[in-house]
């Protein structure tokens, strides 16, 4: 009995952490898509505050992928 509850609560909590990580791509892709939005009606400065935040946000976004 003890192992079937360790199963259980072991696949229950990577359930958990694979709902996480898809919540985070899909903000992460979101987030992309709304910066790239934004990039088209800025100038060249901008564009490189544009990219800086998406990059930041990308980093973000692998640092919880590692963590997962």
């Amino acid at each position: 009995m003890n192992a079937t509850h360790a199963v259980r609560g072991t696949a229950k909590q990577l359930n958990g952490q694979k709902d996480k990580l898809l919540a985070d791509v899909k903000t992460m892709v979101a987030d992309a898509e709304s910066l790239l939005k934004k990039a088209k009606s800025t100038g060249v400065e901008g564009y490189a505050a544009v990219r800086a935040d998406l990059e930041d946000k990308l980093a973000d976004t692998i640092v919880r992928l590692q963590e997962v």
